[in-house]
């Protein structure tokens, strides 16, 4: 039987807390008042079967100030 996948993306950016997580499938993430750390993030999807397909940094044509703050995208996958 063929395999059927479930992806899912997190978008992160550097913060003066350490790189939070700032968008899980383009749904905005209360990174302010609660930020997630990306690892911890990262790690509890890992526990939920979740695996990691590719990671690419993310250049919006915005302000220098957000390009040298680094931000990240992360692709995960999921058998259903």
């Amino acid at each position: 039987m063929k395999a059927t996948w479930e992806y899912a993306s997190v978008r992160t950016a550097t913060s003066d807390d350490g790189e939070v997580v700032i968008l899980i499938n383009e749904a905005v993430q209360d990174f302010k008042s609660a930020p997630t750390k990306t690892l911890e993030l990262l790690n509890r999807m890992g526990e939920e079967g979740w695996e990691l397909v590719t990671i690419r940094a993310y250049l919006p044509p915005s302000s220098s100030a957000v390009l040298s703050r680094g931000i990240w995208d992360y692709v995960l996958k999921r058998e259903r």
